[in-house]
């Protein structure tokens, strides 16, 4: 089945190894992830996003202190869509003057012309 939306931003699923040292709860992602795009291993069980571990930019908190020799890694899946920026007023400006219009204004004129042609065409 076709994928339909934004790709992943990461073409492999890149797995990173932590190393638990008996009192260290927050170490430090090599990837800014939230709890909810990253796939976390704990003594070979998966963890839990929010119960077992929280994320803040490229800083991940367990909520229990991971003991020494114990396998610990963290999987990038991709980023999820909540982390999408908006397009801002500047980006739109660019499309438009891109597009050789000079303004907002004269894009939504030539929209409502061809509406009004069409309507004409269609009788």
């Amino acid at each position: 089945m076709a994928y339909i939306g934004r790709g992943i931003e990461w073409g492999e699923f890149v797995k990173q190894s932590l190393t638990p040292d008996n009192s260290t709860t927050a170490f430090t992602m090599t990837h800014a992830a939230s709890a909810n795009s990253i796939l976390v291993v704990y003594g070979n069980i998966i963890q839990e996003p929010g119960v077992g571990y929280t994320c803040a930019g490229s800083t991940i908190t367990f909520t229990g202190t991971p003991v020494t020799g114990t396998s610990l890694y963290i999987i990038y899946m991709g980023r999820e869509l909540t982390s999408i920026n908006a397009t801002t007023p500047a980006q739109v400006n660019t499309l438009i003057a891109g597009a050789g219009h000079t303004t907002s204004a004269q894009v939504s004129t030539i929209a409502q012309d061809e509406a009004a042609a069409l309507a004409i065409a269609l009788g």
